[in-house]
């Protein structure tokens, strides 16, 4: 995708005559706070979606779009104190981009560093665009912030931020040491950071994101498809619409509240906690090592956790849990029993308690293989134990129905009326 890119913007250039501004051009000066600061002022066209490509550039970038066709760059250079103006003049020819314009294509490529940007604290370049110009930026250790634009952006930085606001077009971020905010996006959206955190606000369309060791917090998303994945931190997301979700983290917990799945649902952690609230659709559960929490869910769950407890209550589906060490909690919702077709629960060390709805016709069978354990109904269910000391309750409750399998090792099963 980025060499036919760079082909693209490449013939945009062979095919249309071109400005080129190299090396300083008229200069504006000022002081700030003791510090000489230069400003380099650059006004031209762009087409209608047209592109701007940044590349090698070293510092901040601000960009905003606007209705006109006229694009107005000014790269700012903040000199150390102390620093004249003569040698800040040096110092620009050595650092300033290359600008090339066409009608289609604006081009700044920065040039290579040999330590002639040491009398500079800072960089930054604002651009006031069309709102419909395509943008692709390269920057080493620097911000990106852009917003209010109809077009799609490809945004990297090896140091910095990445914030984006009211953008209307696919987008591609990434960053090696910063945090990525992206609030009001239509558009399919990929966004990736190796140390920080992950914000997502008022987002619209497909949308992918990982960090390898910060949070992601995602709040009113509709998307057809929605991963998103940590290695080092929490997910927490809210007030959203998928077809398809998947929610993991190696080293955190996750929380996910009002949210809608189409197709199916995947929520895994590996030393961590599971909290869902007010979900419907069909989900899956996974923790290594954790508590599972599960309020006011409507559809089918299958619920997994090595070591921890599973709660869950105002429950309207089929249900497979399985929990090696750690205990099982079901509640029932009395509402919308006919989406119960089966339940299976297995508990290797540890307690289970289940209340069924008042009017749900079920066949119940439930086993507890250790000697010491228990089986408590509300229930007229036929008990027995065998030889090898296991014990089982079974048997129709209201006329019978939907198979209940209930399976313990060593613990107590409680089957409760509501």
């Amino acid at each position: 995708m980025k060499m036919l890119r760079q082909l693209f913007l490449a013939g945009i250039l062979a095919a249309s005559s071109s400005t080129v501004l190299a090396g300083p051009p008229d200069v504006t000066w000022h002081e700030e706070r003791g510090h000489l600061v230069a400003e380099i002022l650059v006004v031209t066209d762009l087409k209608p979606e047209g592109a701007v490509e940044v590349t090698n550039y070293t510092g901040d970038i601000e960009a905003s779009g606007h209705d006109g066709s006229s694009a107005k760059l000014v790269l700012q250079y903040t000199f150390r104190r102390g620093v004249t103006q003569e040698l800040a003049q040096k110092t620009l020819k050595k650092i300033v981009p290359e600008i090339k314009s066409t009608s289609r294509l604006i081009r700044i490529d920065g040039p290579v560093r040999f330590g002639d940007s040491d009398k500079v604290i800072g960089e930054k370049l604002r651009m006031e665009l069309p709102r419909d110009a395509n943008i692709s930026a390269e920057v080493s250790g620097g911000d990106i912030k852009a917003q209010d634009f109809k077009s799609a952006l490809d945004l990297l930085t090896s140091g910095g931020d990445i914030t984006l606001e009211q953008i209307d077009g696919d987008i591609s971020v990434a960053t090696s040491g910063g945090d990525i905010s992206l609030k009001q996006i239509t558009g399919e959206i990929s966004g990736a950071t190796s140390g920080g955190d992950i914000v997502l606000f008022d987002c619209t369309g497909e949308l992918e994101a990982a960090t390898s060791g910060g949070d992601i917090v995602a709040d009113i998303i509709k998307s057809p498809e929605l991963h998103l994945s940590t290695s080092g931190g929490d997910i927490s997301v809210s007030n959203a619409k998928t077809d398809r979700l998947s929610l993991s983290t190696s080293g955190g917990d996750l929380d996910a509240r009002e949210i809608t799945v189409g197709i199916e649902g995947e929520l895994a952690t590996s030393g961590g906690d599971i909290a869902t609230q007010m979900t419907k659709g069909s989900f899956n559960l996974v923790t290594g090592s954790g508590e599972i929490r599960v309020n006011q869910h409507l559809g089918d769950l299958e619920v997994t956790n090595g070591s921890g407890d599973i709660v869950l209550r105002q429950f309207a589906g089929s249900l497979e849990a399985t929990v090696g060490s750690g205990s099982v909690l079901v509640e029932f919702s009395e509402a919308n029993t006919d989406l119960i077709r089966r339940v299976d629960v297995s508990c290797g060390s540890g307690d289970i308690d289940m209340t069924l709805p008042k009017s749900l016709g079920a066949y119940i069978e439930a086993t507890v293989s250790a000697k010491s354990g228990e089986i408590e109904t509300d229930y007229r269910l036929e008990i027995e134990r065998s030889r090898s000391g296991e014990l089982r309750a079974s048997g129709d409750v209201n006329g019978g129905g939907i198979p209940i399998l209930l399976k313990g090792g060593v613990g107590t099963i409680t089957v409760r009326k509501p």
